[in-house]
């Protein structure tokens, strides 16, 4: 049945179950409009977005799952939706970041293979990694008179980082890392090199994860205690009618220190347990959701192609609302994470140090990097922002 309803400060129109969007409609709010497919009141399935730059009401504003606005600067996408966020296969127009992009995303960002063309100028088309060129692509630039991080000269080359670059690059078809590109064992990145600065940070994470390592191989011993790793029900001092897990950190930590061993065909079975607590915690926690804990204990195991975990999947699937709308093992791949510390960049680094709750490498990662930064542009404000209000977070939860 087709109705219009006033629904989270703007109009709806279209289907309806008790009263919130469910189906077929349409949504119009001051920042943006969007028609397509809706469950449970959230955009979900196929649909189109058009949206304007937003300075309407905060209950009209669109996060992603890390609780970061998207599309506030506007911009128009066609694709799928999954729990409200752009996930699955789409296109996307006139974002904060691309004047147009085409392929696979996650969390509302290119993720897989995609083809995109920045603002500065540049195309580029291969595999992408949350909102990054990474791994294998070619790109091409369009503008050769202003792009913001290879300056072209009148001979047909061009100065990066303050070293030639051949005039292949202009056609540059081979190996990314993380939106950078690799030239003669070296890299030219946006922000400018910063090789040493990535080489003090990888030493930091390398120091950071042996603990980790070290609690996962006692519990390869027999004998061993599992008991800080099961999961286990606690409640909320605050509010004791939400239930979580009081062993769910652990257990991240204990996948973190597989993640980065050598020797990983060893932990198998200890995987494939942590796994299944940590369904159990998404079966039973009352706040829902997936989280890197399950994608990290589902990438490990998945290296492992047995028949018998295609199970374990399709229950971390229907464990509640949210697995059932975001988690999807084929999507959790070798883009998704990495068990090379040197391919780590900063972002991921500080990223694991805050889910880990080492808040004290945290903070030196992030005084690393801005001891790094020569020029402090939009970006590079934006990603301070970013460290500034997850470290606040972080504090709020230990608190």
């Amino acid at each position: 049945m087709c109705s219009r309803i006033k629904y989270k400060g703007g109009e709806y129109e279209g289907d309806l179950i008790d009263g919130i969007p469910h189906g077929r409609g349409k949504f119009t709010c001051s920042d943006y409009s969007y028609e397509g497919e809706f469950a449970n009141g959230k955009f979900h399935g196929w649909g189109k977005l058009d949206a304007a730059e937003s300075w309407g009401a905060e209950e009209t504003y669109m996060y992603n799952s890390k609780g970061d606005r998207i599309f506030e600067y506007g911009g128009d996408y066609e694709g799928e939706f999954c729990n409200g966020v752009p996930n699955g296969k789409g296109k996307m127009t006139d974002n904060s970041d691309f004047s147009f992009y085409e392929g696979e995303l996650l969390d509302a960002k290119p993720h897989g293979k995609g083809k995109g063309i920045f603002y500065d100028g540049m195309a580029y088309e291969g595999s992408w990694m949350h909102g990054k060129a990474h791994r294998e692509g070619k790109c091409v630039f369009y503008d050769k008179d202003s792009i913001d991080w290879i300056h072209w000269i009148n001979d047909g080359q061009a100065i990066a980082e303050g070293r030639i670059v051949p005039k292949e690059v202009a056609t540059y078809e081979g190996d990314w890392i993380e939106g950078a590109l690799q030239i003669d064992g070296g890299y030219v990145n946006i922000n400018g090199s910063m090789a040493k600065m990535q080489s003090k940070c990888r030493e930091m994470l390398a120091a950071m994860i042996v603990p980790y390592k070290v609690m996962a191989k006692t519990l390869l011993l027999p004998n061993a205690d599992f008991s800080s790793v099961c999961y286990s029900a606690k409640k909320d001092e605050i509010n004791t009618s939400v239930i979580y897990d009081g062993n769910q950190a652990n257990r991240y930590g204990i996948l973190t220190g597989i993640r980065f061993a050598d020797d990983k065909a060893a932990y198998e079975d200890l995987i494939r347990y942590l796994l299944i607590e940590e369904i159990v915690g998404r079966e039973t926690d009352t706040l829902q959701g997936f989280g890197d804990e399950l994608a990290l204990a589902v990438w490990l195991i998945k290296q492992f192609r047995r028949e018998q975990d295609t199970e374990l999947f399709s229950r971390a699937k229907k464990a509640n609302f949210d697995t059932h709308c975001g988690f999807n093992a084929d999507y959790i791949d070798d883009t998704y994470f990495k068990s090379d510390i040197a391919k780590m960049d900063i972002d991921e680094c500080v990223w694991l140090a805050l889910n880990l709750r080492e808040y004290d490498y945290a903070d030196r990662l992030i005084e690393l990097w801005k001891s790094e930064q020569t020029i402090w542009d939009e970006k590079s404000l934006k990603l301070l922002h970013f460290y500034e209000t997850r470290r606040r977070k972080s504090d709020e939860v230990a608190t």
